[in-house]
């Protein structure tokens, strides 16, 4: 219930959140271990499957916001120092592509994979591990999201 009254107070301030997010950068972090991926989905947007990451403050860099952002959304720390870079793209919403955000997307091979995660509140509604042969089967994962995940 939560999920879908966050998902209309989302769509309603669409217009403020595109101007706010045009021309930002972001980071996005494929978290893996044995075979498996890290997916989210997040409360807000169209509510796909996705990667932990986000926004890039202005004093910090790319892979500080990643690892802000994945203990943030998910409870996991990850060590700065072992963050892989993979691809930098530029991505765009609706049929204009318009506003658009800069990605940056890190691989990360945890040692162990945790019993549970801490989910940030609000936020992020839920996750799963995914097996990277099932990837192609999901239809609620985005094709470029495919891409960078079998690149890692």
């Amino acid at each position: 219930m939560l999920s879908k009254v966050l998902g209309l107070i989302y769509w309603f301030a669409r217009p403020a959140i595109y101007l706010l997010m045009h021309r930002s950068r972001r980071s996005r972090v494929v978290i893996r271990h044995g075979g498996e991926v890290l997916l989210i989905k997040s409360n807000f947007g169209e509510q796909k499957w996705g990667l932990p990451g986000g926004g890039i403050k202005r004093s910090e860099t790319p892979e500080q916001s990643a690892v802000r952002e994945v203990r943030e959304e998910v409870g996991i720390v990850l060590e700065p120092q072992k963050l892989a870079f993979l691809a930098e793209q530029r991505s765009g919403f609706g049929p204009l592509n318009w506003p658009y955000v800069d990605l940056i997307f890190y691989s990360y091979e945890l040692a162990s994979k945790p019993k549970s995660l801490r989910l940030q509140a609000f936020e992020v509604s839920e996750y799963r591990w995914l097996k990277q042969s099932q990837l192609r089967s999901t239809n609620d994962l985005d094709d470029y999201i495919v891409f960078v995940i079998e690149k890692a």
